[in-house]
C-alpha cells in the first residue's frame, strides 16, 4: 500500500489542465510554453514546461533555479508567478496568462507607436529594478524574454540566466534563437569587466527596440540603420548599442531623457495609463477631464487592453470612491468584452449601487445605457434591487427622466414578476398616459403598453389594451392618436372576436372623422384589419379558434412583438434646461407665483385658463365621441382610485384644477395650437420642421448644468420640447 502511495505520479494531481502548446515560442528557450486552465474553473493561465524525459537532464537544474527565482521576484513589470510543480523529471511553472511579444505584435490590429512605447517603458522599468535596485544582471533581454498579458502589459520573463551584477562570469546564449550577443562577449571583447552592471542588458534592450519596430534583425550591421525607428527615440538610441559598454546609458537615465521635453515616453497612452494607476489620488475635476478624453482613447486601444486594463481601474474607482456618473457610459461600453461570469462579478454591483443614487444625471445615464447591461441582470436583481428605484422616475418632475423611465420598461418587462408588471407598472402607465402634460411622453407610454402586451396576464391585458388605446385615440396630441390606432393593430391577436366587435371597433370608428389625415389613415387601416378578421370568421367559423389562439397566452418574450412597432413612435424627448423667464414676477408655468387674487396659474380652473391665455386650449375644446365610452376608463380608475379621469361622456378633455393642465403648461408648439371649434376635435397641424431642427441629436445630456438635487425636489428649470420632426421618422429607442 505504501509503495503505491509513494509511486503515484504527482503530475496527475496537478491543479491545472495543460492545453495546446504555443508554437511561436518553440526554440526561444529550453522551456515549452503551453496554455492552461485551472481545473474546475475557466480561469486561464500559462504553463512553462520542462520535461527531462523528452529534453534530457542538461537544463533541469537551470529550470528549477529559474522557477525559484521567479517565485521570489515580485514587480509590476516582471512576469507574475502563480504556482509550480517540481519532480525529478519535470518542472511546471504556472504564470499569468501571457502571449510571446512577437506573436502579440503580429496579431495587433490597432498598432501605434504610442502603444509600443508604453510597452517598452514597462520593460525599461523592469530593467531598472533588476540592475539598479536588485543589483542583478538579466543577460537574456530580447523579444523572446518579453511577454504580454491580457491587459496589454509587457512583462519581463526569461530569468533563466540571472546572475549577481558584480559577477565576472556571463552565460553563453549563442544557442538561443535570434539572440545577438554584446560586442564585449565576443572573442577579444574583454568580457563584463569592461562595462557597467547594466551594459549587457541595455544592449539587449536596444536590440529589443529595433525588433519591435522593424522586425527580426538580420545582422549586427543593421543596428546602424535607425531611420525607420520613431523620430523621438533616434537621438537616444545610439547610447544603447554603443560598442564601448561603459558608454551605454542606464535604464533610469534612459527613462528620464525619453520622458523629458515630450520625448519618446511622453504621449497620451502612457499618460492615461499612469493616470489610471493613480486615479484614487486625483481630484473630481481631474477625473472629469480624464473621462471626457477616455472615450476617444479607448477607440485606439486593443479590445483586451480596454477590458482587462482600463475597466478594472474604473470599477475599483466605483467600489472605493463616490459614485460618479461621468464614467458610466465608458464603463458599460468596455464591459461588453467581459464574459457573463466576470460581468456579473464586476459590473453588476456597480450598476446596482448607482441606481440608489438620487442624482438626476446618474439616473439618466443608467436609463439611457440600459441596453448594454439589461441582459446580464438576473430577474431577482431586477425585481428587488433595480425596479424599486426605477418606479421613482415615473413621478419625477423632470420630463426627460419620466420619458426614459417609460421607455426602460420595454427592456425590463421580460424580467419583472407578475405583481410588478401587472400592478405596479400598469398603475404608473395609467397615470402617465392620462395626466402627463408632455404629449411625447403620453405617446411613448401608449407605445410601451403595446410592446409589453405579451408580458401581461391575459385577465389584465384585455382591460389595459382596450382602455389605453381608446384613450390614446381621444388624446389632443396627433401622434398619440396615431399610436392608439397602431396599438390596436399590432396587438390584434390578443382580442377575441367578441371584444373586437363590441369594444375595439366602436373606439376605432369614433376616430374615423379625425381632423388629422395621418390619424384617419391609420384608423382606417386598423379598422379594415379587424373587419377582415370578422369577415373571414363569418365565412369560415372554424377559423375562430385559430384566430383566438393567443388571447389567453401570457408571459411571452417581447422581442418579436417589439419588432412590429418600428417606424411610428415618437423619438426621444429633447429637453433643454433653461431658467424660466418671468414677466413682472409672474409666469404661466405650473410653478408660477400666485396672482393678486391668490390663484396660481397651475391651480386655475379650466375656464380661467382659457380666459387668461386669450386662446382656447387644445384640451378644453376636445370632446371625445360617446361611441367609445364603454369601459374605456375602467382600467384607469382601477389603477389610480385617487385620480379623477375624464369620462368618455365629458365634453372637455381637461383635468381637474389640481392637475395644472392649461394651455400655459404645454411647452410643445404643437400642443398649444387652437382646436377646431366646429368639428369638436382638435385641429392640430404641426408646421413643417425647419432644416436645423430635423435631425436633432438624442444623445445630448440635458443634465450637464444640474446640481445633485433630489429627484423629487421642485423643478428649478422649465423644459422646452421641440417635436417638429415628421412623425413617420420617429421611432422609440432607448439612448
Amino acid at each position: 500500500m505504501f509503495a503505491s502511495i509513494f509511486s503515484r505520479d504527482p503530475t496527475k494531481d496537478f491543479g491545472y489542465e495543460i492545453q495546446d502548446p504555443v508554437h511561436s515560442y518553440n526554440g526561444c528557450s529550453f522551456w515549452a510554453l503551453h496554455k492552461a486552465v485551472k481545473k474546475g474553473t475557466s480561469e486561464e493561465f500559462s504553463v512553462f514546461v520542462y520535461d527531462a524525459q523528452k529534453q534530457g537532464d542538461s537544463w533541469l537544474s537551470a529550470a528549477k533555479s529559474s522557477m525559484k527565482r521567479l517565485k521570489t521576484m515580485r514587480h509590476p513589470n516582471i512576469l507574475t508567478f502563480v504556482d509550480g510543480l517540481e519532480t525529478d523529471k519535470v518542472v511546471y511553472m504556472v504564470t499569468e496568462s501571457v502571449t510571446p511579444l512577437m506573436e502579440y505584435i503580429q496579431k495587433l490590429t490597432k498598432k501605434s507607436d504610442h502603444l509600443l512605447s508604453w510597452g517598452l517603458l514597462q520593460v525599461a522599468k523592469a530593467l531598472s529594478f533588476f540592475n539598479e535596485t536588485a543589483n542583478l544582471a538579466h543577460h537574456n533581454v530580447s523579444v523572446n524574454s518579453v511577454f504580454v498579458n491580457k491587459a496589454g502589459e509587457w512583462k519581463l520573463g526569461g530569468l533563466d540566466y540571472v546572475t549577481p551584477a558584480d559577477s565576472d562570469s556571463a552565460p553563453s546564449l549563442g544557442h538561443l534563437k535570434g539572440y545577438l550577443e554584446p560586442p564585449e562577449y565576443t572573442k577579444g571583447g574583454g568580457g563584463r569587466r569592461n562595462g557597467e552592471k547594466w551594459s549587457a542588458d541595455m544592449w539587449g534592450y536596444g536590440i529589443l527596440i529595433y525588433e519591435v519596430f522593424k522586425g527580426t534583425i538580420p545582422s549586427r550591421d543593421a543596428l546602424q540603420q535607425i531611420n525607420n525607428l520613431p523620430e523621438l527615440v533616434r537621438p537616444h538610441y545610439p547610447a544603447l548599442i554603443a560598442t564601448n559598454p561603459k558608454s551605454r546609458t542606464s535604464p533610469s537615465e534612459f527613462i528620464k531623457v525619453c520622458t523629458a521635453n515630450r520625448g519618446f515616453f511622453y504621449n497620451n497612452v502612457i499618460d492615461s495609463m499612469a493616470f489610471l494607476d493613480e486615479i484614487q489620488l486625483k481630484s473630481a475635476e481631474e477625473k472629469g477631464r480624464f473621462f471626457g478624453k477616455l472615450s476617444e482613447l479607448v477607440e485606439s486601444l486593443p479590445e483586451e487592453m480596454c477590458t482587462y486594463r482600463v475597466l478594472p481601474q474604473l470599477i475599483t474607482t466605483f467600489e472605493f470612491g463616490p459614485a460618479d456618473n461621468s464614467m458610466l457610459p465608458i464603463l458599460l461600453k468596455l464591459g461588453k468584452g467581459l464574459k457573463d461570469e466576470e460581468y456579473q462579478k464586476r459590473v453588476i454591483p456597480v450598476v446596482v449601487k448607482l441606481f440608489s443614487s438620487t442624482d438626476r444625471g446618474t439616473r439618466m445615464q443608467l436609463l439611457q445605457q440600459m441596453k448594454f447591461y439589461i441582459d446580464h441582470l438576473s430577474n431577482s436583481i431586477v425585481n428587488t434591487q433595480i425596479f424599486p428605484h426605477i418606479v421613482n422616475g415615473f413621478l419625477d418632475t423632470n420630463p426627460a427622466i419620466r420619458e426614459e423611465t417609460v421607455k426602460s420598461v420595454v427592456l425590463l418587462a421580460p424580467k419583472l414578476n407578475s405583481k410588478n408588471m401587472n400592478e405596479e407598472v400598469m398603475k404608473h402607465f395609467a397615470r402617465v398616459q392620462a395626466k402627463d402634460e408632455q404629449g411625447s411622453i403620453r405617446t411613448n407610454t401608449t407605445v410601451c403598453i403595446g410592446k409589453v402586451a405579451p408580458c401581461l396576464n391575459p385577465d389584465v391585458r384585455l382591460k389595459v389594451l382596450v382602455s389605453a388605446f381608446s384613450r390614446a385615440l381621444r388624446d389632443p396630441f396627433p401622434p398619440c392618436r396615431v399610436s392608439g390606432a397602431v396599438g390596436f393593430a399590432v396587438t390584434y391577436e390578443f382580442f377575441s372576436l367578441n371584444d373586437v366587435a363590441a369594444r375595439v371597433l366602436p373606439s376605432l370608428c369614433a376616430a374615423l372623422t379625425d381632423v388629422d389625415k395621418e390619424v384617419r389613415d391609420q384608423v382606417f387601416k386598423s379598422t379594415k384589419l379587424f373587419l377582415d378578421r370578422l369577415e373571414k370568421v363569418s365565412e369560415k367559423p372554424e377559423l375562430k379558434d385559430e384566430m383566438e389562439a393567443k388571447v389567453n397566452a401570457g408571459g411571452v418574450n417581447i422581442v418579436n412583438a417589439a419588432a412590429n412597432w418600428a417606424g411610428w413612435a415618437v423619438s426621444s424627448l429633447q429637453a433643454k434646461f433653461t431658467k424660466a423667464k418671468t414677466t413682472d414676477g409672474a409666469s404661466d408655468g405650473p410653478n408660477a407665483k400666485p396672482t393678486e387674487g391668490g390663484e396660481s396659474p397651475a391651480n386655475r380652473s379650466p375656464k380661467a385658463a382659457v380666459r387668461s391665455s386669450g386662446t382656447p386650449s387644445v384640451e378644453s375644446n376636445f370632446a371625445p365621441s360617446p361611441l367609445a365610452s364603454e369601459s374605456v376608463d375602467d382600467w384607469l380608475s382601477s389603477q389610480e382610485t385617487k385620480s379623477t379621469f375624464p369620462s368618455s361622456s365629458s365634453t372637455a378633455f381637461v383635468s381637474n384644477s389640481s392637475d395644472g393642465w392649461d394651455d400655459a403648461d404645454w411647452n410643445s408648439p404643437i400642443d398649444a395650437l387652437p382646436a377646431n371649434k366646429a368639428g369638436g376635435l382638435p385641429v392640430i397641424s404641426p408646421p413643417p420642421p425647419p432644416p436645423s431642427n430635423r435631425l436633432k441629436s438624442s444623445n445630448a445630456n440635458p443634465f450637464a448644468d444640474l446640481n445633485n438635487d433630489d429627484i423629487f425636489s421642485a423643478p428649478k428649470t422649465s423644459v422646452k420640447v421641440n417635436l417638429l420632426m415628421p412623425f413617420s421618422h420617429f421611432f422609440l429607442h432607448v439612448v
